[in-house]
């Protein structure tokens, strides 16, 4: 199904030359092309250069020549990454009947341009969120149990410092992220100083990993309408451990089949 949905079998290189003479839109934005769902270099076909075009004849004839050996060994076109994740997101939904979601990236562009779409109703009724989760991928491990100790001695210090007699990490870090929160913003005024925007302000997830250490938390949506008491419980579960646990079973899998193939 990825397969089919990364890739436009119906759609050939015949069909982009005659949309782009049609359209003319080879000299526009790629997002206002009428082929944007295509990767990067064919949204739209070669054409003759005109007296306005920078464009010299010897060049469009490189280009129209790439595109003449591309459509005699294959057909279709690969669909590009954003048009990709609306589709698998589009049939999430479609299958998965909530009323609420929650949706975690490691600020992928295409992630969160095709969640920002799929989900814009519930986004609006603040029945969808967008997180945003970052780790440091060049961390030795070394570093990142250092830093794993090192966020239990902040929380237990900070506890101590304010006479909080809980021992749970959990709980500690809910009500550490609580004070946290009373000072820090996700979103602030735009210039019109009326509407909100992302005011890319990540924050420091107090609970470090043995595997990654510390990382940051973001929201790419308007969290200011939720209690004092739910937010910090919420950006505690906006971590890597489902897709990296995800990921491992499937590096499982695959070792288990390349032993019995050998």
């Amino acid at each position: 199904m990825r397969a089919d949905i990364a890739y436009d079998w119906n759609f050939s290189i015949d069909d982009l030359a005659l949309d782009t003479f049609l359209y003319k839109d080879d000299h526009l934005h790629e997002f206002s092309k009428k082929n944007a769902r295509f990767r990067t270099g064919f949204t739209s076909y070669p054409m003759p250069p005109n007296e306005s075009d920078t464009q010299t004849r010897d060049d469009y004839e490189q280009d129209a020549l790439q595109f003449e050996i591309r459509s005699k060994y294959v057909d279709g076109i690969h669909v590009n990454a954003t048009y990709t994740t609306i589709a698998h997101y589009w049939l999430i939904k479609q299958f998965i009947k909530s009323k609420e979601w929650r949706i975690v990236t490691d600020e992928d562009n295409s992630i969160l341009a095709a969640a920002q779409r799929v989900f814009a109703e519930d986004i609006k009724r603040f029945d969808a969120h967008v997180f945003i989760s970052k780790i440091d991928k060049e961390k030795s491990t070394s570093k990142s149990l250092t830093e794993y100790a090192e966020a239990k001695e902040i929380l237990f210090d900070w506890a101590e410092a304010r006479d909080i007699k809980i021992r749970g990490l959990r709980e500690l870090a809910v009500l550490y992220m609580s004070e946290q929160l009373k000072t820090h913003k996700f979103y602030e005024l735009a210039f019109d100083g009326v509407n909100l925007k992302w005011a890319n302000n990540p924050i420091i997830h107090p609970l470090a990993s043995k595997d990654t250490g510390f990382h940051t938390v973001d929201c790419k949506t308007d969290v200011s309408s939720y209690e004092s008491e739910e937010l910090p419980k919420m950006l505690l579960d906006v971590n890597h451990n489902s897709t990296d646990a995800f990921i491992q079973l499937i590096r499982r899998r695959i070792s288990t089949l390349k032993k019995k193939c050998t």
